[in-house]
């Protein structure tokens, strides 16, 4: 397994270890597929796939409680679809990682 080459202190990301979460997304391999999105492949114990796990679902959470307060009378299927909503938590998860590494970078 990689790990960063500096400390990262004791920062929380969505709830889990921020350290613990960079080793989980540092094993995720993106791969593009036929379509020209991507799929995101990877192999993980649970030491290291918990705590992404429940991280991704607080931010999928999230996602669902603001697309419920979108939903009015007058429009109709603006929610994401799950599929789409747990896509986008990943990406929001990953960028919350990167941010919170530049913080502790500074």
């Amino acid at each position: 397994m990689t790990t960063i080459s500096r400390p990262i202190g004791d920062a929380f990301v969505a709830g889990e270890r921020l350290q613990a979460l960079v080793a989980a997304l540092i094993e995720c391999k993106p791969e593009r597929i036929e379509n020209g999105s991507y799929k995101v492949d990877a192999e993980l114990d649970t030491a290291t796939g918990a705590p992404l796990a429940r991280a991704l679902m607080r931010v999928e959470a999230e996602m669902l409680l603001a697309d419920a307060e979108a939903i009015r009378p007058d429009l109709a299927g603006g929610m994401r679809a799950p599929d789409q909503r747990r896509a986008d938590a990943f990406l929001e998860l990953a960028h919350r990682v990167h941010d919170a590494i530049r913080v502790q970078a500074q």
